[in-house]
């Protein structure tokens, strides 16, 4: 999800994902005492920064296979949307993920960039992390995008 690329991370946990150290990265998640939200974001932010190590590899670009991941933001779902309909609890998840650029997305916003990812007018774009997220993570990271 963007929103995991604004929130703080554990860079030993991050470096340890990097590597595939997953007996290493649960021992620093129980070692350290990390809760959900920093295990989260440091989990994401391992995943862009494996997608843009490897896309360029022999294993992935040399293969013919692009290597890219989506980041969606609220997605307007089942889950969300009692959320959304709360007047309580809307103005929460608007001040925490801002999107001021259509606001939340369905889940076709999902699949459409999906189907366009995996279609051969693709064929140059790889090592990416698209974000749909109304421009969430411009407001919310500026010009601080390298993870």
């Amino acid at each position: 999800a963007s929103l995991a690329l604004v929130q703080d991370v554990d860079d030993e946990l991050v470096a340890a994902c990097l590597r595939g150290a997953e007996e290493e990265a649960v021992a620093r998640v129980d070692s350290a005492g990390i809760d959900a939200v920093k295990t989260y974001g440091s989990t994401k932010r391992a995943l862009g920064r494996w997608i843009r190590a490897n896309a360029p590899s022999p294993e992935w670009a040399g293969a013919g296979i692009a290597l890219n991941a989506i980041a969606p933001a609220v997605i307007r779902t089942p889950m969300v949307q009692p959320i959304l309909d709360n007047a309580d609890t809307a103005p929460l998840l608007e001040a925490a993920m801002p999107m001021p650029y259509g606001g939340v997305a369905g889940p076709e916003a999902v699949a459409h960039l999906l189907a366009f990812l995996v279609s051969p007018d693709t064929r140059a774009i790889t090592g990416q992390v698209f974000m749909i997220d109304g421009g969430a993570d411009c407001l919310l990271r500026g010009d601080d995008i390298w993870p």
